[in-house]
């Protein structure tokens, strides 16, 4: 709810309800069309464009296939007169005659080379001029576009939205007034001058009231009232002064072409200019309280510093073309390379810089469009400027026919185009910076991590990708990864316990709201231990929460953009299946888990029976023989069988895993040798110098992978030598591997599925071990176990 204290001033209120709008944008949207149409139907055309900032006036355009090229006006020409008057300087007032039908002559005085001529040309119909139609059409796109943007604004905008408002509105009078302005005034339409200074008095307030409230109130109310009341009854006082000035003091001035618009105010101020004047003022005043705020909202609110940037990046776009293609060519050469008609065209990207500002997170699904089309426009303004500016001087230099500007111009193009595309990766890292604050892309960190994820199949894994290496991607001071465990939501990698129960009403509204939500948009408040947080990302598979990513704020001072949105939702819907698969394996290792220390305990079992049993009873029988003359043969046959009895009480449960593993392993290679005779040759290679403590169950584990791997290569390998070492890594894993120099094994032997490979499996996923069993490069087969001791 809006706090009292921050409710706008009431004619903010007025201006930005929604019904006034939307009437608004239905009357200044037909006032546009019939400003526009009014000039084509009503406007007899010349072709020719006049630079009026000085006397005599100088042609600066002569469009192609109008009757001013057909009667041979040329570039540079000084116009002293049209039909016996002066060209009036600045446009004060309309440089033709009002009331000039399709067909009537109009009398050009020009002064060619020190020479007076004279050019008596016909007036043509603007619809039958393919070239002088279309540049009109492109500049008929501006209003409509500036109103269009508008009106979208007005539409979309969230109630209590009064920047987005504001704009929209803003927006709509912008192309109000340039549709007055350079149709309808063009054109003598009735009441398009008095329209024209209106908007542009209203224009007044709105360049600063937007600005207020863009992107978020500055002033206190009462200081917010006092400046737009002033300016309100600023613009009221204009728009009074502009009615009272077009129908009461010169009623006809601007619809029989008078030359009574020239009167002067008291401070000898043009009344023409007097309106256009405080409008300009006003605009830069607005941007004045932007950068501003900019500058202000850097260190304290980096999402408003944002925004604030969008829209002066946004600026700037629209003012480059025009000034690139061209004032600075008609500057340096003469001629524009782009006529003004069209460069105009590219104002509309200030409100649509606006625009995206205030909806960037609304445009999540085309905002990598949107990034990718300003690189590509960056890009071809790049290009095209390079290009054009040096045909255009060597041409001038080399006096070169202009038949020839667009074959020379293609070629310097590819030429321009070969060592500026190092540019494009330079482009895409300010456009980043300037759209989300960071240089990293979508499309390249969501396939890395998707790629991860889709492998993991360990928790440790899991809590690395999403706790450490995501937030040190996308520049984050900190973040926490929390996983469901027995009904309870608890932090992972770290050592100070944290949960959070599931059926809490935090985490049930994370349950429904499956989005990345920032903390003052959750719709129940954070916990407190989570009160760093400032986005909360669910991982929820097939409507159960499963866990939770809470990332705290970025490094550089920024806030989350649509482009961190994206890539937290991908990855966030990802990791959730991920930990479904984790999990999955976690049930199934505890399940191997189980399997395995059941067959070691009925090992152990049989061990001791047989022991404490069997062989005990073997010894007294042996003793009852022996007394007996005549049972030596029996006595030999109880002596095997004792023997081998023991052994298979070595086996079931070797006494020697009470040492060290190296000594274990050592004297199962001892062992093994015994029984294997002079051939094959099995080697120890310890690397390990340090002996080591381990659980008995790990040491169990590899002891039996060894001794598994051992005994295939005996049976199947064909081997001269088997070599088993133990070494120790830098980072503390230990690694052991059993290689032979046989004949391999096929594939039947390698796959899991193998009753004595599935042991070995089984066992080292109970460890959390990595086995993997290959072929060496110089025949026969390796078996290497990595884990933690």
């Amino acid at each position: 709810m809006q706090n009292q204290n921050n409710k706008p001033p009431r004619v903010i209120l007025v201006l930005t309800n929604l019904p006034l709008q939307i009437t608004m944008g239905v009357i200044t949207g037909f006032l546009i069309v019939v400003f526009i149409v009014s000039a084509f139907v009503y406007n007899p055309l010349i072709g020719v464009v006049l630079d009026v900032t000085e006397y005599p006036a100088r042609v600066i355009d002569v469009v192609k296939d109008t009757p001013a090229e057909l009667a041979g006006i040329l570039l540079n020409d000084q116009v002293q007169a049209i039909d016996g008057r002066t060209v009036p300087a600045w446009g004060n007032e309309p440089i033709y005659r009002a009331g000039i039908k399709a067909g009537e002559i109009v009398t050009f005085e020009i002064l060619r080379d020190g020479q007076p001529l004279t050019f008596q040309i016909p007036t043509g119909e603007a619809l039958l001029v393919p070239n002088w139609l279309a540049l009109n059409v492109a500049l008929a796109l501006l209003p409509f576009g500036f109103w269009l943007i508008g009106l979208v604004l007005v539409l979309f905008a969230a109630e209590g939205a009064y920047p987005a408002r504001l704009f929209g509105l803003h927006w709509m009078l912008t192309g109000l007034s340039l549709a007055a302005a350079i149709f309808g005034r063009a054109g003598y339409f009735w009441g398009a001058n008095t329209v024209f200074l209106v908007c542009w008095a209203w224009l007044m307030y709105t360049n600063i009231a937007v600005y207020v409230y863009f992107p978020v109130t500055s002033t206190g109310r009462k200081g917010q009232t006092r400046a737009l009341s002033l300016l309100g009854l600023g613009a009221v006082g204009f728009s009074l002064f502009a009615i009272v000035v077009d129908w009461v003091l010169f009623p006809n001035a601007w619809r029989q072409g008078q030359e009574a618009y020239q009167a002067f105010l008291p401070l000898g101020l043009s009344v023409a200019w007097l309106i256009p004047g405080g409008y300009f003022l006003s605009f830069l005043g607005g941007i004045g309280i932007l950068l501003g705020k900019h500058l202000r909202f850097r260190r304290t609110a980096p999402h408003l510093s944002q925004q604030t940037r969008l829209v002066i990046v946004g600026m700037g776009f629209a003012i480059l073309p025009l000034l690139l293609l061209t004032f600075i060519p008609y500057l340096l050469t003469g001629a524009p390379l782009l006529n003004q008609n069209y460069g105009f065209l590219f104002f509309l990207l200030m409100p649509l810089a606006f625009a995206y500002a205030l909806f960037q997170k609304k445009l999540i699904h085309i905002d990598l469009m949107i990034n990718r089309a300003v690189v590509i426009f960056l890009m071809v303004l790049t290009i095209l400027s390079l290009s054009s500016l040096v045909i255009l001087i060597v041409m001038r230099w080399f006096a070169l026919p202009e038949t020839l500007f667009p074959l020379l111009g293609g070629s310097m193009a590819l030429v321009v185009a070969l060592p500026t595309a190092s540019l494009r990766d330079r482009y895409q890292v300010f456009v980043n910076r300037v759209m989300y604050g960071e240089h990293y892309d979508y499309l390249s960190i969501t396939s890395d991590f998707s790629s991860q994820l889709a492998k993991t199949m360990e928790r440790t894994k899991l809590v690395e990708l999403l706790g450490t290496a995501l937030p040190r991607q996308m520049g984050l001071q900190s973040a926490q990864l929390f996983l469901t465990e027995e009904n309870h939501l608890t932090a992972q990698g770290t050592e100070a316990p944290l949960s959070l129960a599931t059926d809490s009403p935090f985490c049930r509204t994370l349950q429904t709201h499956p989005v990345p939500t920032a903390a003052q948009d959750l719709p129940v408040p954070a916990p407190e231990t989570l009160a760093w947080g400032q986005l909360f990302s669910p991982l929820v598979f097939e409507k159960q929460l499963v866990g939770l990513l809470v990332l705290g704020p970025r490094l550089k001072g920024d806030f989350y953009h649509a482009q961190d949105l994206q890539i937290i939702t991908t990855l966030s819907q990802q990791a959730a299946l991920a930990y479904t698969n984790v999990q999955l394996v976690e049930r199934l290792r505890g399940l191997t888990h189980r399997l395995v220390q059941d067959d070691e305990t009925r090992r152990r079992a049989v061990a001791s029976e047989l022991h404490d049993a069997v062989l005990q009873n073997l010894f007294f029988v042996k003793n009852r023989i022996m007394h007996t003359p005549g049972q030596e043969d029996v006595t030999g046959i109880l002596d095997g069988c004792v023997r081998q009895l023991r052994q298979t009480l070595r086996e079931l449960r070797p006494s020697i895993l009470d040492q060290t593993l190296d000594i274990a392993l050592q004297d199962l290679v001892l062992d093994l040798q015994k029984k294997a005779g002079s051939s094959p040759k099995i080697i120890w290679a310890e690397g390990v110098e340090v002996p080591f403590q381990m659980d008995e169950e790990r040491k169990t584990a590899v002891y039996r992978i060894a001794q598994e791997a051992i005994i295939n290569a005996l049976k199947h390998a064909q081997a001269q030598t088997i070599t088993v070492r133990l070494v120790k890594e830098e980072n503390g894993d230990l690694q052991l591997t059993v290689d032979d120099n046989g004949i391999g094994m096929d594939g039947a032997h390698r796959k899991p599925g193998h009753f004595g490979l599935e042991g070995m499996y089984e066992r080292a996923v109970m460890i959390g071990a990595d086995l993997q069993i290959s072929a060496r490069g110089s025949g026969g087969t390796r078996v290497f176990l990595r884990f933690i001791p």
